[in-house]
């Protein structure tokens, strides 16, 4: 089951509006296992989920996180510098009143391929300043490839590329914007898996080689399309959403 979610006692303001299954009519409690429809944000128990063949207002996709509907502006502390304090709760709102409305597999290759072209062009202007500069001529695509690389932690909390396609990351538990080192780590990850992935398809000599690393990229794949979310997001448990 995709993204089933405990009521616990840390689900307040969830237990305060009441709600009951819509297909049971039973009240929701602490311990419930419950999933909650991305479209209209309804709440189902987990066996009504799957009764109704895991889908509901004609799409299949499921929150992350359990969606809020108080803002943390009544929760930041008197104590905190005015100045600072605006800060915060600007970031904060910002996660707060985003949808948690997980990426569709055609939205993540979007950004990608908006990632991939700026990258590239980025990279190409770099090699030209780097040349007019030092005298040096290095390859464009070595620098393209960095960037590519680091384009999450260039900004804060995504890539250009993810920002034009309108999607951030969420820290499934905190539920707000990831740390900087845990987008650090996740960068880091990322980075050594496609430069060892980039190394083996250079160097597979046979065709049986070749084709368990295609076998391979296919199924990893399909994980980030099925679950909609990547193994490495799940480790780190974050979460690429989109607003509403």
């Amino acid at each position: 089951m995709k993204n089933t979610l405990i009521i616990t006692e840390n689900q307040t303001h969830f237990l305060a509006e009441k709600r009951q299954d819509p297909i049971t009519g039973d009240s929701f409690s602490i311990g419930n296992e419950i999933v909650f429809c991305a479209e209209c944000k309804s709440a189902f128990l987990k066996e009504s989920w799957e009764y109704m063949g895991n889908r509901h207002c004609n799409q299949s996709q499921t929150l992350y996180a359990f969606p809020k509907k108080t803002t943390i502006i009544r929760k930041t502390p008197v104590v905190v510098p005015k100045s600072k304090r605006k800060k915060n709760t600007k970031k904060i709102i910002e996660i707060e009143e985003t949808e948690l409305k997980k990426v569709s597999y055609e939205m993540r290759a979007l950004s990608v391929l908006y990632d991939l072209v700026l990258c590239y062009f980025a990279g190409g202007f770099l090699s030209i300043f780097i040349f007019v500069i030092f005298d040096i001529e290095p390859p464009e695509y070595y620098i393209g490839l960095f960037l590519f690389l680091i384009r999450d932690i260039i900004l804060k909390n995504g890539s250009v590329g993810k920002r034009l396609a309108e999607m951030l990351f969420l820290d499934i538990q905190t539920e707000r914007s990831p740390s900087w080192i845990k987008m650090l780590i996740a960068t880091s990850i990322r980075s050594i898996q496609s430069l060892i992935a980039i190394y083996l398809f250079t160097q597979s000599k046979t065709s049986t080689e070749f084709t368990m690393l295609i076998i391979g990229f296919i199924l990893y794949q399909i994980y980030i399309m099925v679950y909609q979310i990547s193994p490495i997001d799940r480790l780190l448990k974050i979460a690429l959403i989109r607003k509403e």
